[in-house]
């Protein structure tokens, strides 16, 4: 095959191909941003119900779910049920106006990541000796997409008195809600053109 007929065929043939299959992954852009744009947030934590917890938690997702890493202080040692509540409002001294924990239809409070259990359920977090509790958490079924049913953005995370038992309806008898933060909305995109 000749040098210029191959170049003709890989044109006029192939070329329309892959405008027509980027075309689609353009207006299809919503599903793509899911599982290539990296989504950020951080937020500080500050005390509740009387506590000393301080803290700094970090979100990030890309593709399914979202991890969240970060380092309590002045925490008692031991467990502490740690959890995504529906209400992004830190502003009540007990941190109640977080609301309810984070859920979709149906769901009722149970262990982090199990079938039927509130979207929102972490688990626990353990403080050291220190009162320090350092945080790595997957949570899969989470994500920072406004666009998203499951989207964490504008609610709030709560860290509380005591150790979640993982079953006991609505919220785990964890106790008093010692600590709380909301998690930002996405800044406004401006445009620089003039």
């Amino acid at each position: 095959m000749k040098p210029s007929l191959h170049f003709s065929l890989v044109t006029y043939i192939l070329l329309p191909f892959f405008v027509v299959v980027l075309s689609a992954c353009a207006q299809n852009s919503k599903l793509a941003n899911i599982f290539t744009e990296t989504h950020t947030a951080s937020l500080t934590i500050v005390p509740r119900s009387d506590s000393q917890v301080t803290g700094r938690i970090h979100f990030s997702s890309k593709g399914p779910g979202v991890h969240i890493t970060g380092l309590i202080s002045g925490i008692k040692p031991g467990l502490h049920g740690f959890h995504i509540h529906a209400r992004g409002d830190c502003s009540a001294a007990d941190g109640s106006s977080a609301g309810d924990h984070f859920s979709m239809p149906g769901e009722v409070h149970g262990s982090h990541g199990a079938d039927g259990s509130h979207i929102g359920d972490l688990g626990n977090i353990a403080a050291d000796n220190n009162g320090q509790a350092k945080i790595d958490v997957m949570a899969e079924r989470l994500c920072l997409d406004p666009e998203q049913s499951c989207n964490i953005r504008g609610r709030s995370i709560v860290i509380h008195e005591t150790a979640d038992d993982l079953k006991s309806q609505p919220a785990g008898k964890s106790g008093a809600r010692i600590a709380c933060g909301v998690i930002p909305l996405l800044e406004a995109k401006t445009s620089s053109r003039k």
